[in-house]
């Protein structure tokens, strides 16, 4: 929750002055104001925990927490304002502990930000400094522009998208269909994992001995995730047992490595090999993929889509 929130304000701040001042494009599917949130199902949806929790285990998790981000927790759980003026830390640690309790121990569903009624207050706490991560107060406020893009990019695809694959079958027979993926670090395995879902088979080619992309290749003494764990996770498999809010390079490449098992997205991955190219035929509408396999033997593919998730940092 509080990673969220956190988007909603200094991160996302940043983000979008990167930007350098031009317009975003938002998605015109679907009203972003008017989608609710449903790509964290695990956040925002009902959960009903296996085992009970104590309230000072939580406490004891707070104490070397953001103060700001205390504040803004504490008032979208309980919808009271009063929460983002409280200086006492320890106060706000309390009553923060007792609600997450109650909200573990009930079920219920915590509202989305932007359905709050405390929501522009809470925009506007993101704005303060947090000296604790290096963010100085924020030099302008939010444009509605720039806040529509956060929360559309909050909310991910529409529910209907996310949640099953009719969006995502190209033919009658999916069996005659093929989609072949360049890369198996986290892009490539989201398009395997939309595509196992809808059944529609897939093949991932990828130059290195693992699945993982940057996470299997970097092993160096502290390499670590600048994004919090909590958000950089699959919304299908949440995580509750990250070690850190920003994870060790080994721990990220582990859950994906361990999600790719669970979903059987490693059994269709070719390690060690190496795309060479890939040419579309217009006649046959197919792309020809040609690939070096492990044995050094060079081989063509036929597919009917191609991927090419090869990463920001790789040359392709």
């Amino acid at each position: 929750m509080s990673s969220m929130l956190q988007h909603v304000g200094r991160v996302a701040i940043g983000a979008l002055r990167r930007t350098n001042g031009r317009d975003v494009v938002l998605r015109r599917y679907q009203p972003c104001r008017r989608r609710r949130f449903c790509t964290r199902p695990w956040i925002f949806g009902t959960y009903r925990p296996a085992t009970s929790i104590a309230i000072n285990e939580v406490k004891d998790k707070l104490l070397q927490a953001n103060p700001t981000l205390l504040q803004i927790c504490t008032a979208t759980l309980t919808g009271e304002v009063q929460w983002l003026g409280e200086d006492k830390g320890a106060k706000v640690q309390e009553k923060l502990a007792s609600v997450m309790i109650e909200y573990w121990e009930s079920g219920k569903a915590a509202v989305s930000p932007d359905c709050s009624p405390i929501f522009n207050q809470l925009v506007a706490q993101c704005d303060q400094a947090m000296p604790q991560d290096g963010f100085e107060k924020a030099s302008s406020e939010l444009t509605q522009l720039q806040l529509d893009y956060i929360l559309d990019e909050m909310r991910g695809f529409p529910e209907p998208i996310h949640m099953n694959g009719d969006d995502l079958q190209p033919a009658d027979n999916l069996e005659s269909f093929h989609v072949c993926i360049c890369g198996s670090g986290v892009h490539g395995i989201s398009v395997a994992l939309r595509c196992q879902r809808a059944g529609i088979p897939y093949t991932i080619l990828e130059r290195d001995t693992g699945v993982g992309g940057t996470w299997h290749q970097n092993n160096y003494p502290g390499v670590r995730c600048d994004t919090p764990s909590i958000t950089y996770s699959f919304s299908s498999d949440p995580n509750p047992d990250w070690e850190r809010y920003f994870a060790d390079g080994h721990e990220v490449k582990t859950y994906l490595k361990n999600m790719c098992d669970k979903h059987g997205i490693t059994e269709h991955c070719k390690t060690e090999t190496v795309v060479e190219s890939a040419t579309w035929d217009e006649a046959t509408s197919m792309w020809h993929i040609k690939y070096n396999s492990k044995d050094g033997v060079s081989k063509i593919m036929e597919s009917n889509v191609y991927v090419a998730a090869v990463g920001q940092v790789k040359n392709p």
